[in-house]
């Protein structure tokens, strides 16, 4: 949906270009290439882990190269679980015959835990049920969590 409202703004940008001086036109033309290729990147980014030495961090890749990184604390956490949830999202830019209808889809969230369960931070989130088994594999053989199934109290 952001993509959409920003196409539209460059769109706008770009029918009013001609009536802007030239030297204002190719600053203009930069600028709004540049955006479009962030938009674009971030669009396709993949998102993963990254271990070195005693330091986890949640990583966002772009053609299997790094674009940044954010460590994880991971002191006091022993203990790494897959809760599933159901979300939505509303495709109200589509033609559909009821504009109000809205897909369901399972979201799967890796969350580590302390030994006592009263602390619980979220790491990854990811809508593929297989990627989010690879990346409990990656987190109980690289850095030795244990995996326990954990059912949380509904409030």
């Amino acid at each position: 949906m952001i993509l959409f409202i920003l196409g539209f703004i460059c769109f706008a940008i770009i029918e009013s270009f001609y009536s802007f001086p030239s030297f204002l036109q190719t600053k203009i033309f930069a600028f709004l290439t540049i955006i479009f290729l962030i938009l674009i990147v971030l669009a396709f980014s993949k998102k993963g882990f990254i271990f070195t030495g005693q330091s986890l961090f949640k990583a966002y890749f772009f053609n299997k190269k790094l674009l940044f990184k954010k460590k994880i604390e991971i002191k006091d956490k022993s203990i790494v679980t897959l809760l599933t949830s159901s979300a939505n999202q509303k495709l109200s830019f589509s033609i559909l015959d009821n504009i109000d209808t809205v897909p369901n889809f399972s979201l799967f969230k890796i969350h580590l835990l302390n030994k006592g369960h009263t602390k619980k931070d979220l790491i990854l989130s990811l809508k593929n049920k297989e990627k989010a088994k690879n990346a409990l594999d990656f987190l109980t053989t690289n850095l030795k969590f244990n995996y326990e199934k954990y059912n949380p109290r509904r409030k």
